[in-house]
């Protein structure tokens, strides 16, 4: 990927492109995603495409697995972190 800066070795994502991730990873649909950033859900999918592209995914279950291998996504984003604390 490209980066930013140019050294990290990983391409920075826009606000735009994370809040539509992060709606993918929840497991919204493109309609919910596109009302709730007021766009419209042609320019969802098109960042979808973008970022399955990015991270080379064949589908957006992959682009999800894919984004927390890369460190696009945390646990807090699908509220993991508070499933994984009731254990201790």
């Amino acid at each position: 990927m490209e980066t930013d800066d140019g050294h990290s070795g990983r391409r920075k994502l826009s606000a735009e492109e994370h809040a539509v991730l992060r709606g993918i990873a929840r497991g919204d649909d493109f309609g919910t995603i596109a009302r709730a950033l007021s766009l419209a859900p042609a320019t969802i999918a098109y960042h979808a495409t973008k970022l399955r592209r990015l991270l080379n995914a064949p589908n957006l279950p992959a682009l999800v697995a894919l984004a927390f291998v890369a460190g696009l996504l945390t646990n807090d984003v699908l509220g993991l972190d508070a499933l994984l604390d009731l254990g201790e």
